[in-house]
């Protein structure tokens, strides 16, 4: 669990003077899920997900991983926390071009003093890539070499995944395939990311917290509850909020509504609900990116 307490992230400037990127945030994540960190340009996704991951020092306030205070680690401790506790994903992949697959991905090791060869080939496996290890990045398309970033953070077995904007080089089919790897991956550790794709939060997340201006704007966590369809029960009809339903779940419910009209109409629950905080609860979900 990681517990971050009124966080606050202040880059100063001589000549544009300071800067506040985070602005005193608080929130709570769980052991595993998949948790979307979404805004605009400049809410401070970003430098959320570098201190998450001890890339960058806090100004002030708290961040608690598993009962380990990151904000007083040393810098023997950061190095270890780094690459014992968090497997980093980037956007633009940051493979050795003069290495294969596979040595790329034992290099990860190598920084732990190890390299184990099984490791890699579990790695290697898990993304389904078992096939490309004596490859080289360039002889690999966008997703291949970003399933590669996903087992070089993997073969250390981290227990956080964050990921920043994994996606955002690649095109919609390739994006889903890569979603639905860091959905399935989810399952078993912590896996924080950070878009700009509001669909793509919806779909995935089990929880979404929205920045702005260094603000916490909305932290919400799916409802198990939640049923997706449009569907006829007994004489009412009810409508899911805020759904696009398929050509199959329509005709279906257009033939029941032709044997027994509906009497009554109803929207069911919301997709999220808020999550409560200090002082009170963030509104519900709202679109508004």
């Amino acid at each position: 669990m990681i517990e971050v307490k009124e966080l606050t992230k202040i880059y100063k400037s001589r000549k544009s003077g300071n800067c506040t990127a985070l602005d005193h945030i608080s929130f709570t994540l769980p052991d595993k899920g998949f948790i979307f960190v979404i805004g605009k340009s400049g809410s401070g996704k970003t430098t959320l997900l570098s201190l998450l991951g001890g890339l960058d020092t806090i100004t002030s306030g708290e961040i608690i991983e598993n009962g380990r205070h990151i904000e007083k680690f040393g810098l023997n401790e950061q190095v270890y926390y780094r690459n014992s506790t968090i497997g980093f994903i980037f956007q633009d992949f940051h493979l050795i071009d003069d290495l294969t697959i596979y040595e790329n991905i034992k290099f990860a090791l190598e920084l732990q003093g190890e390299g184990e060869e099984e490791k890699v080939k579990k790695a290697l496996a898990d993304t389904d890539l078992a096939d490309y290890g004596n490859r080289y990045p360039k002889e690999l398309s966008g997703g291949q070499k970003q399933r590669v970033a996903i087992a070089r953070a993997l073969v250390k077995r981290p227990s956080i995944i964050l990921a920043d904007e994994p996606t955002g080089n690649l095109d919609s089919k390739t994006t889903a395939q890569i979603l639905d790897l860091l959905k399935e991956l989810s399952k078993e550790k912590l896996v924080v990311i950070v878009s700009h794709n509001l669909s793509d939060a919806q779909h995935y997340a089990d929880e979404i917290i929205e920045l702005s201006d260094g603000k916490i704007l909305q932290h919400i966590k799916r409802n198990e509850r939640f049923d997706a369809r449009l569907r006829l029960e007994k004489d009412t009809l009810i409508i899911p909020s805020g759904e696009a339903f398929s050509e199959e779940n329509l005709r279906q419910v257009e033939k029941e509504i032709a044997e027994r009209p509906p009497k009554k109409l109803r929207q069911d629950e919301e997709r999220f609900d808020p999550i409560e905080i200090r002082g009170g609860v963030y509104s519900k979900f709202r679109p508004s990116l």
